[in-house]
């Protein structure tokens, strides 16, 4: 709807009336300005119909206006518009007639122009307008914005030592600070990868990348390129100090799928509000744009006019119609403290680690205190708090939480304002989202009921996201370990997305133990994911159900980890077998029998598993282990198979058992010009481990 105002007096509305202005402005504009003024009859055009009329001269042909203006009713000064051909000259002189407050209003101006010269004429302009930005944009972008190149190396379930096939993925980043050497973009689109490049375009020189700092959390990350030759040329774009507001223009340039080239698309900022990411399933504050973006785009910037980054493209909605979201300022001004203060980037967001009900029966809230006029529609019902929590303590299931810094807390677990209150949580309505966006370390005041009496007590944020949740970081890959037949997994986000089908149609006590939080910060979900050695009777774990099994106890002991699991199944027994059970309570016990290393070592090597657990399960002991020349090497089997080993042996010792990619083997000691074969000398050979 097109307002300008007239005269001092209200705005008015263009849309449902005619153009109009008073005849003593028009006068006044001749008096100051005569230049503009033609001096022929058509020069001061009025159009006596309403707009949209079909009458008078020139009727309402193909490209015609069909319509005229009044000019305040007079008559004497109407001349119609009576061809397409005559309006572009009538359109200069009304423009040379207007009032100078008039043409300096662009909403005023687009709108006459777009009725004078109709669509067609306007869509033109605008085409050019669009063409002039968009190379505007692409020449001020042109050392800022790259496309990177992940490879990154699959991983396989069933065979977690085995080496996965290679593949690659692209996206966009953004070049913020030359000085510095760093690129800003997704950690969906640089994070988990063996190696990065970047470019500009499928002819443009390549780069060796390398990840400098991410966040999962916020999907956000740093890359930098150690080459001298392109910070030589690279300009920063600098980031936006606030979130913009609704309906700003946003442009969009990054290299998306189905080309190989820099791409741009416009739109604008529809909304910004607390919204799950994707990436981590975190609610964070997220910009809706209705700019066009792809696959590729990811980890690009949204620029606003002036070349200022209002986001950093990251997710979209599939099936819908241009629902397309950006990482904004705000969140992006968080990572960028992180990085500068080296903090770990699961410490990065606060949370509270509890749990909350909806309070909505009125005689439910009534045994809670609530009234139900000053508290009508607030207030949410503690049900858990994790014994790390922040909370704990302070808070406890039963109480019902009103307010937080001296916000209201709704019964939907939103915050608002309180009355008369004009501050405002911007783009964090939602409780959780709002903590997320504090700081570490700052305190909280809480408001709630306990036993019908209104408390208020203040917490100290000290726990962040990743803390006390039930499953690891995908960042790395998941910690396993092999032993006779099966395989055991500290579960993580990325091992719980791919058990899909499996995960929904698992018993229910393993779902909601998925669900729980850690009551120690080494806490872990240990599962069996994998079994073999079943397709026989004799096999060790044939008949059992090939399902995630949660475990719950090894040998009597409860198990709180994985590194727990291993170091209870290598310890010394007085039984041939391991007993394990499942959290599961009415399921049966796997039992296997125990191997010795060189029989596990066998067992891998015939099933094709190349490790028998995760780098982060070998012990870092160095142990020294000597023989004389004239014996042979003797090494414990348990030695070998959960240590460095180093074997010190003088050279002609006959025979010593070596560790090597998998398997223990018997080899003789090398006798080559590399060793000193002086019967005095003692050569230092590292035997390795089983377990690589």
């Amino acid at each position: 709807m097109l307002k300008y105002p007239v005269n001092g007096e209200a705005e008015r509305d263009w849309q449902s009336k005619p153009i109009n202005y008073k005849e003593n402005n028009m006068e006044k504009a001749e008096q100051e300005d005569t230049r503009n003024t033609p001096k022929d009859t058509n020069s001061v055009a009025s159009i006596d119909r309403p707009i949209g009329s079909n009458g008078g001269a020139g009727g309402a042909g193909a490209g015609s206006i069909g319509a005229s203006t009044e000019i305040d009713g007079d008559s004497s000064t109407a001349v119609a518009l009576d061809s397409v051909g005559s309006n572009a000259q009538n359109l200069a002189a009304i423009i040379g007639s207007l009032p100078p407050e008039l043409r300096a209003d662009a909403d005023f101006m687009r709108d006459l122009t777009m009725r004078m010269l109709g669509t067609d004429s306007m869509a033109s302009a605008s085409r050019n307008d669009s063409a002039a930005h968009n190379r505007r944009m692409l020449e001020g972008t042109s050392h800022s914005i790259v496309q990177i190149v992940n490879t990154s190396e699959s991983f396989n379930v069933l065979n977690p030592g085995k080496e996965g096939d290679l593949q690659k993925s692209s996206g966009t980043g953004v070049v913020i600070d030359v000085e510095k050497r760093l690129i800003l973009t997704d950690d969906h689109v640089a994070g988990a990868s063996k190696t990065l490049s970047i470019n500009q375009g499928p002819h443009s020189k390549k780069y060796s990348a390398k990840l400098v700092y991410s966040s999962e959390v916020c999907d956000l990350a740093l890359v930098t390129v150690d080459n001298d030759e392109f910070w030589e040329s690279a300009q920063a774009l600098s980031i936006s100090d606030v979130d913009a507001e609704p309906g700003v223009n946003v442009t969009s340039i990054g290299y998306p799928m189905a080309g190989g080239t820099i791409c741009i698309t416009k739109g604008n900022l529809s909304r910004i509000e607390a919204h799950g990411y994707a990436h981590s399933g975190v609610e964070l504050p997220i910009a809706q744009i209705t700019t066009p973006t792809n696959p590729g785009n990811s980890g690009g910037p949204g620029l606003s006019d002036d070349l200022q980054i209002l986001g950093i493209t990251h997710q979209g909605m599939p099936g819908t119609n241009s629902i397309c979201h950006m990482i904004p300022p705000s969140v992006i001004s968080k990572f960028m403290t992180a990085y500068r203060e080296n903090v770990n980037q699961f410490q990065i967001f606060p949370t509270l680690y509890a749990k909350f009900g909806r309070l909505s029966n009125s005689h439910a809230r009534a045994i809670h205190g609530l009234d139900e006029e000053a508290h009508k529609e607030l207030g949410i019902l503690v049900t858990d708090i994790a014994e790390l929590s922040c909370l704990h303590g302070t808070l406890a299931a039963g109480d019902v939480l009103i307010g937080i810094n001296g916000f209201d807390v709704t019964t939907k677990s939103t915050i608002k304002p309180r009355e008369g209150d004009t501050t405002n949580p911007k783009y964090c309505s939602n409780l959780l989202s709002y903590v997320h966006m504090l700081n570490m370390g700052e305190e909280v005041s809480l408001d709630f009921f306990r036993d019908g009496e209104l408390h208020t007590e203040t917490v100290r944020l000290s726990k962040a996201i990743g803390d006390l949740s039930a499953l690891q970081s995908r960042q790395d890959k998941p910690s396993f370990f092999i032993e006779n037949g099966l395989v055991f997994y500290e579960m993580n986000t990325d091992l719980a997305a791919s058990l899909g089908t499996a995960l929904i149609l698992s018993p229910p006590e393993l779902r909601a133990r998925m669900s729980k939080f850690r009551s120690t910060p080494d806490e872990a979900i240990v599962i069996i994911l994998g079994y073999f050695d079943n397709t026989k009777e004799e096999g060790a774990t044939y008949g059992y159900p090939e399902a995630p099994t949660i475990i719950n106890t090894i040998n009597g002991q409860t198990i709180h980890n994985l590194a727990h699991l291993k170091e209870v199944m290598e310890a010394e027994a007085s039984t041939a077998y391991h007993t394990i059970t499942s959290i599961v309570e009415q399921s049966s016990p796997i039992i296997i029998p125990r191997l010795t290393a060189l029989e596990l070592s066998e067992k891998l090597t015939r099933f094709g598993y190349t490790k028998s657990c995760s780098d982060d399960l070998r012990s870092t002991e160095v142990i020294d282990i000597a023989a004389s020349a004239s014996s042979s090497l003797v090494v414990d089997e348990h030695t070998l198979a959960t240590s460095n080993s180093r074997v010190s042996a003088q050279v002609g010792a006959p025979v010593l058992y070596l560790s090597n990619a998998r398997q223990l083997r018997t080899e003789p000691l090398p006798r080559d010009n590399s060793y000193d074969h002086s019967a005095a000398a003692t050569n230092t050979y590292k035997a390795g481990s089983l377990r690589l």
